[in-house]
């Protein structure tokens, strides 16, 4: 069996658009999840494994601080296998809007109804 190349990050990313994507599935041994890297440049895709990194202690408001940056549909695709295996964030704020946005309305439709004498 032939070594798998290791690249660098460089390396990943040379030679024009890509897109970096998430999968996450269950790791039931060890009651946690297991994250997986894609890369998909030009209709080929590549599936990527880290093997080793670097980490460095860095102030909290230098210019270049991030540790990973996403592009939103690589955070959509994490967000929803991570939806899909059950994990919710600590606060549901999408509940809680919705629901005000619908007592909102409900107000407005009665205020419409009384001002313009009709039924909504």
């Amino acid at each position: 069996m032939n070594d798998p190349k290791i690249l660098t990050m460089s390396e990943l990313f040379r030679g024009g658009p890509e897109e970096l994507y998430f999968r996450v599935m269950q790791n039931r041994s060890m009651h946690g999840f297991d994250l997986f890297f894609d890369i998909e440049r030009a209709s080929e895709k590549k599936y990527l494994q880290i093997v080793d990194f670097t980490v460095r202690e860095v102030d909290a408001y230098e210019e270049d601080a991030t540790s990973l940056k996403l592009s939103k549909s690589a955070a959509k695709c994490l967000m929803g296998d991570l939806w899909r295996l059950g994990v919710r964030p600590e606060e549901d704020h999408s509940t809680s809007e919705i629901t005000a946005l619908q007592a909102h309305l409900k107000d407005m439709r009665a205020i419409v109804s009384n001002k313009l004498k009709v039924t909504l």
